[in-house]
């Protein structure tokens, strides 16, 4: 159990390792990398960072996050208005005036529509972190109240997440009131949410810009 242990602490270390190299490429061409990958970076380092017990460090990129999200709802509020002027600049001749604002509304609407899904997601998942920190710092009740906001807050999940959640929720509830609830009936058959899954594509060609300056 003790060596199982001691390889986990090591693998995560790697990946620690791993992720902050990428997290320094993104500090010295900040505007290279959208705030999505930066904030999934950031969530990944700030687990790791939770299992290994760096509470002060959890704590600093816990809110570093934060910000990051902040920003990332000011864009959001944003772009909406922007994509709307610049398409409209750009409409056909051939439609009516009309006719071509709701179609470039529309398609706003569509890009907006992701945006939004993928900040409430990358949103959600600090509740779900923040439930990781409360469990290492044995404020059991207040992780039970995060991993619950997680699961029952929002229109779009992580059925990866929602799953561990409900794995936390189930150990949290025997240590604290001696009992078990079927949770994952409760919370995986809901059907007024929609699982979502976030793939991240790197584009290979930044390698060799990045060894060629």
């Amino acid at each position: 159990m003790e060596l199982n242990v001691q390889k986990i602490n090591y693998l995560l270390k790697n990946s620690l390792e791993s992720y902050k190299a990428v997290e320094k490429i993104i500090k010295n061409n900040n505007l290279l990398f959208s705030q999505v990958f930066q904030v999934f970076l950031q969530q990944e380092i700030l687990e790791i960072l939770i299992f290994l017990g760096n509470i002060q460090e959890v704590f600093q990129q816990f809110e570093n996050i934060n910000f990051i999200l902040e920003q990332q709802e000011n864009f959001k509020q944003n772009h909406f208005q922007f994509f709307l002027c610049q398409s409209y600049q750009n409409q056909s001749k051939n439609l009516t005036e009309e006719n071509s604002f709701n179609k470039i509304k529309c398609t706003a609407n569509g890009e907006v529509n992701i945006i939004n899904q993928i900040y409430e997601i990358q949103k959600s998942r600090q509740k779900f972190l923040r439930g990781l920190i409360e469990i290492k710092q044995y404020n059991y009740r207040e992780a039970i109240e995060q991993f619950t906001l997680f699961i029952e807050e929002g229109s779009y999940y992580s059925c990866q997440l929602r799953r561990k959640a409900i794995h936390h929720l189930n150990q949290l509830f025997m240590i604290e009131f001696n009992k078990q609830i079927d949770l994952k009936k409760i919370y995986l058959d809901q059907k007024a949410c929609i699982p979502y899954d976030i793939t991240i594509i790197i584009q290979l060609e930044y390698q060799k810009f990045f060894q060629e300056i």
